[in-house]
């Protein structure tokens, strides 16, 4: 391998994902999406729906990387996804500042969600693919220090902005700076268009990467197989509309058919059981991606203010901590083995769940920065996936881990149905508000899913997935 594509591609890789974080406050969906639906009207079921359409829509990169399996295919693919959320991200912008009806933003929000599911969970396979054909894997782990470390330092100080542009305010110990604002969603639309840039300089970028093309490519395989995933994908599709019909039995039936052709698609790297358990593990480690925005929404009853004045600084606590993080675990994926990562980011997401369960106050946004570290267990679990493959397997594997997006995007509105009906039925505990309750019992049963997760791991998963693999003695 050429030094200078591993030089140039590891300073590409490190500035692509940079403007990911930089443009974090919108392209990862959630926290933002939630506080603007809230401000449109939107019950809790209806706030997670962009959350979900995102995952939902990750799973169009099983059909993407089927129409573009070449090598060849990386650097235009790249490039067409970060130009397409930046376009959607300036039409959603527009939309927000525009005098159409509430119903309509909502329409494009969701809309803004599931394409930007559909484009940036894409980019980031094929991304992984060229880090795992273009680098050593022995200096892996300096790659993704390098890009997880120092690009949510600029998804913090995007944060600040967005902190500034929809509430007004920040203030933390001496700091305190006020400035003008709009009223929602007119900021919101401006928060829209000044990330527009930033996914316009990565989709430039990403022409940028020197990929060494094999003299046999990969060739496209007939559309026979990827009828199961076509099929697949609807079933998710419909499963997240029976949630929002309050049918919850059919979209349990459509999102287990979803998971059974899915699994059916990749029975080759299923059947290898080191795979299949790899592929359990972060199913269920992904499952707590789409708590955030139920953790917004519940700011309200802790901080008795609306989610929107708080959105900037909870991202700011998510990705300032994700910094960290993300630096230290570097440096330890470099010290120890691919397993250690995945645990310890699991282990957060459940630490800022239980801290969620009892915070009070301004304490609650701590919450946020414990989750936001443990937010790379979507970095270290494809990376153990990447390390327990075979070269040949590295594109199917990373792609089935995005498209365990699809299944898991049910549970975001899962969470949101069982916060709506316990406050609908009145329940409460200690004779606490039914709507605070409601929020904190999806909490606890996500935490309960992580535990089963790290338990499973721990278990079942080997240190060193490769040697393991090589080595099954």
């Amino acid at each position: 391998m050429a030094n200078v594509h591993y030089n140039r591609n590891l300073l590409l890789f490190a500035a692509i994902v940079a403007l990911q974080y930089l443009a974090a406050p919108v392209i990862y969906v959630g926290i933002t999406q939630a506080s603007l639906l809230n401000q449109l009207g939107a019950n809790p079921i209806i706030a997670n729906l962009p959350g979900a359409s995102f995952f939902v829509m990750a799973s169009m990169v099983a059909c993407i990387a089927w129409l573009f399996p070449g090598v060849r295919h990386l650097k235009p693919i790249l490039t067409t996804c970060y130009a397409l959320c930046a376009v959607t991200c300036g039409l959603t912008s527009m939309v927000l500042i525009s005098d159409t009806s509430d119903e309509t933003k909502v329409i494009m929000v969701i809309l803004q969600s599931g394409i930007t599911g559909a484009t940036i969970p894409t980019a980031i396979a094929f991304i992984w693919e060229i880090l795992g054909r273009t680098t050593d894997e022995s200096k892996r782990g300096l790659a993704l220090g390098f890009a997880y470390g120092l690009g949510p330092v600029l998804a913090a100080l995007g944060s600040l902005a967005s902190q500034l542009i929809l509430a007004g305010h920040f203030e933390l110990g001496p700091l305190k700076w006020t400035v003008e604002t709009y009223e929602a969603p007119f900021n919101f639309g401006l928060l829209f268009a000044i990330e527009t840039p930033a996914m316009l300089l990565a989709s430039v970028l990403a022409s940028r990467f020197q990929i060494p093309v094999p003299k046999q490519d990969v060739v496209r395989k007939p559309v026979s197989e990827v009828a199961d995933l076509a099929t697949g994908i609807a079933a998710s599709v419909a499963a997240m509309g029976c949630t929002l019909g309050g049918q919850m039995s059919l979209s349990v039936l459509f999102m287990l058919t979803a998971t059974l052709l899915y699994a059916w698609h990749f029975r080759d790297l299923l059947s290898v059981r080191l795979l299949r358990m790899v592929t359990i593990m972060t199913f269920v480690f992904y499952i707590g991606n789409v708590i955030p925005s139920n953790m917004n929404l519940y700011s309200k009853e802790v901080l008795g203010v609306d989610p929107q004045e708080y959105a900037g600084y909870q991202n700011l606590m998510r990705f300032s901590f994700k910094a960290v993080a993300g630096l230290f675990l570097g440096w330890l994926l470099v010290q120890t083995n691919p397993r250690t990562g995945v645990l310890i980011t699991a282990s957060l997401y459940v630490l800022a769940l239980t801290w969620a369960l009892f915070a009070s106050g301004t304490y609650y946004l701590f919450a946020f920065g414990i989750f936001g570290a443990g937010e790379l267990v979507g970095v270290y679990a494809p990376n153990y996936m990447l390390s327990a493959c075979r070269e040949s397997e590295m594109k199917r594997g990373q792609v089935l881990m995005n498209l365990l997006m699809g299944p898991v995007g049910q549970f975001g509105i899962i969470f949101g149905w069982i916060a709506a009906t316990i406050q609908k039925k009145d329940l409460s505990l200690l004779g606490q508000d039914s709507q605070a309750f409601g929020f904190q019992v999806s909490f606890f049963v996500c935490a309960l899913i992580l535990v089963f997760g790290i338990l499973y791991t721990l278990k079942y998963l080997p240190r060193e997935p490769h040697q393991a693999r090589e080595h099954p003695g």
